[in-house]
């Protein structure tokens, strides 16, 4: 079965029939480039509910029969990255929050966000509560940030004379000062430990804030930081290193990923609606009211939260046109893809109770077939969550018939991954 996009050939009609599909065209690149916001109008029949991937709004997504247009993309010249600092609580020492800093898309990401932290909060995030040793007066001290066999060895030039004057080397300081770096630096998926030294010397670093060497790992850090998330710990029945994808979000809209658990935390990265490969870390918080569960995941290289409304692990794909046309009767047929779709996710759902929902998470795309890729989710079963169908639709004069439907079970559980059902 077709499983990648192509363009249409070379038409082989009239030279009228080619003038008519020239205007066509021409007509709806005028109507695309009115407003990028909106979704063109289809099958006003076929109107699907997109929950919002972190439950912070709510949209309506309506599935469109036209061809996709095509548009170059520049390469971005920014990215985003966080630095954590304090939140200046002399009862909680460690309890930071994350700030949002731009720097060229060139630089590399640990080291610009070491960069932005010693360089010490903004007039705006001081104003937003944000406390920190670092100012002005050590920015550019950063003399390395590099990462070998998962260990990230931060060497700074010795700035001891500035921050001891201020009580960063007391004990409420220091664990404060490591608690933004720790933070800053455990947000990276590739950082699996830490040392930290001062013109190349660990001891020294240690020395002045009263320690050993400084070594920290992940695990050790995530101990101290379970007790500063918001929420309480939930025992999932995902396992640790679970593979999730993406499940549930609109075509038009995107999985946040966030620094800390909660809809209202600063946001890490924006995945796709068809993303794979996201790793359950094994942590996980229940927050409320009302109820939500979040995961910490490990996706792009950063360590973040996600909604666990909107992952799950994936099995492996099946060819299931011969059911559908079981159920329907006959091979479904209509005006639109959107109408096919229509007729699919109701066989599909047609013997569930509670009636599962619809929502559009890739297409409609036109090619030597038409296809477009729906996710039916809220199925009354412990194993499986729903269905990703994803249809190839064939068109000939003006009518729309299914050629095939393959399905990907969304699961309730399990590790994830594999090419089998859901366990």
């Amino acid at each position: 079965m077709p499983s990648e996009r192509r363009q249409r050939g070379v038409w082989e009609r009239t030279v009228w029939e080619r003038l008519m599909v020239l205007f066509t065209v021409f007509v709806l690149l005028m109507v695309a480039c009115g407003d990028g916001d909106d979704e063109e109008e289809g099958d006003e029949s076929t109107t699907v509910t997109s929950t919002a991937t972190d439950m912070s709004t709510t949209t309506t997504s309506t599935p469109t029969t036209t061809a996709e247009t095509t548009t170059t993309r520049k390469a971005p010249t920014e990215q985003n990255v966080l630095v954590y600092f304090g939140t200046g609580d002399p009862d909680a020492c460690e309890a930071v929050a994350p700030h949002e800093r731009t720097v060229p898309a060139t630089a590399e990401p640990i080291r610009a966000a070491f960069d932005e932290l010693v360089g010490g909060p903004n007039a705006a995030e001081i104003a937003d509560g944000a406390f920190s040793f670092f100012s002005n007066q050590t920015e550019g001290t950063v003399r390395s940030a590099t990462v070998r066999g998962g260990q990230l060895v931060a060497d700074f030039d010795d700035f001891r004379a500035v921050l001891t004057p201020a009580g960063a080397n007391s004990s409420c300081g220091s664990a404060a000062l490591l608690s933004e770096l720790n933070s800053t630096a455990f947000q990276f998926g590739a950082v699996d430990s830490i040392r930290y030294e001062l013109e190349g010397s660990c001891p020294d670093f240690g020395e002045w804030l009263q320690r050993d060497c400084i070594e920290i790992t992940r695990a050790e850090w995530d101990e101290v930081v379970a007790g500063l998330l918001p929420g309480e710990p939930f025992e999932g029945i995902l396992p640790p290193a679970a593979i999730l994808g993406a499940i549930g979000v609109a075509v038009d809209d995107l999985l946040n990923v966030r620094a800390l658990p909660g809809a209202d935390q600063a946001i890490l990265d924006s995945l796709d609606p068809l993303t794979t490969g996201l790793v359950h870390t094994g942590r996980a918080r229940r927050l409320g009211p009302p109820t939500a569960v979040w995961y910490e995941v490990e996706v792009n290289g950063l360590v973040g939260w996600v909604h666990s409304r909107f992952v799950a692990p994936l099995s492996g794909v099946f060819d299931i046109t011969s059911e559908v046309v079981d159920v329907v009767g006959e091979i479904p047929t209509g005006d639109t893809v959107g109408e096919i779709g229509e007729i699919v996710l109701e066989a599909r759902s047609r013997f569930a109770d509670p009636k599962p929902t619809g929502i559009v998470v890739d297409g409609p795309s036109a090619g030597d077939l038409h296809e477009i890729t729906y996710d039916l989710i809220g199925f009354g079963d412990d194993s499986v969550l729903g269905e990703r169908l994803h249809l190839f639709i064939a068109e000939e004069g003006g009518t729309f018939g299914l050629k095939s439907v393959e399905v990907t079970y969304l699961c309730a559980r399990g590790a994830g991954g594999g090419t089998g059902l859901c366990p």
